[in-house]
C-alpha cells in the first residue's frame, strides 16, 4: 500500500520539503542524509593516543547495574592473569557510579523527610511542652 507522495525508495526522503524560508524551500538533503543502514562503527580505537580495543559489556533489562558491575570487576584479576604483562586494561563509561550516586542521594534526602517529619510531629503533638 502506497500513501499519496510518499517514498518508495528510502533515499527519496532527502527530497522531502522541511519548510520555505525567504522564498526558498528547504529540503532535508540541505540539512542532513536519509539513508537505510546503521551507523558506521569504527574498527580501531585510540586511547591517550595509542592504539586501543573496546569491549563493551551491556546488561539486560533485568539485571542489576551493581551486580554487573561488581561480578565484570571481580572476573578482572583471573582475566588479567592471561594477557600478556604490557597490556594495560582500563573501565570506561562505568555507570555503576551514577547508579550509587542516585542511591545515596535517595537515601539522605528519605533520612532528611524522617527527620523533619518527626520533629513536625513533635511539635505539633505538644510532646514536652510544659503543663
Amino acid at each position: 500500500m502506497v500513501l499519496n507522495s510518499s517514498p518508495t525508495v528510502v533515499e527519496q526522503l532527502n527530497d522531502l520539503p522541511i519548510k520555505e524560508v525567504n522564498g526558498a524551500m528547504v529540503y532535508i538533503r540541505d540539512i542532513g542524509h536519509v539513508r537505510d543502514g546503521a551507523q558506521c562503527r569504527p574498527t580501531s580505537w585510540r586511547r591517550d593516543g595509542r592504539r586501543s580495543a573496546l569491549l563493551t559489556i551491556l546488561k539486560s533489562g533485568s539485571a542489576s547495574t551493581l551486580d554487573v558491575v561488581n561480578r565484570v570487576r571481580a572476573r578482572m584479576p583471573s582475566v588479567l592473569a592471561t594477557l600478556p604483562p604490557a597490556l594495560k586494561l582500563d573501565f570506561l563509561f562505568d555507570q555503576s557510579l551514577f547508579v550509587r550516586a542516585s542511591i545515596n542521594g535517595v537515601v539522605r534526602e528519605a533520612i532528611i523527610a524522617a527527620c523533619l517529619t518527626g520533629l513536625m510531629i513533635l511539635l505539633f503533638s505538644g510532646v514536652g511542652a510544659p503543663r
